[in-house]
């Protein structure tokens, strides 16, 4: 998945939805089985940087879904969004 923040920690518009699902099954073993992926699209000069990208993955971790690998973090901030993708990657 890839994530992004909107202002102070808040989904994106296509995103709230989703925000929305997760928030209310969080503590259900829905995702049971499910492997996932996310890098976060956020920016430091606001204090929940990455915060859609975090909150993902702890509900879909509590949910019972299994992290495949570390959760990036790209900053729009420094101009290092697309850098800090691949790396990532």
């Amino acid at each position: 998945m890839v994530l992004a923040t909107h202002y102070e920690g808040d989904p994106t518009d296509n995103a709230k939805a989703f925000h929305k699902w997760l928030k209310k099954n969080n503590k259900n073993e829905l995702l049971k089985g499910m492997e996932y992926s996310i890098m976060g699209l956020g920016d430091t000069s606001y204090e929940q940087f990455n915060e859609m990208a975090v909150f993902c993955d702890k509900s879909l971790s509590e949910m019972g879904a299994k992290r495949l690998y570390q959760v990036g973090a790209a900053n729009a901030e420094t101009y290092t969004t697309e850098d800090d993708y691949i790396k990532w990657r």
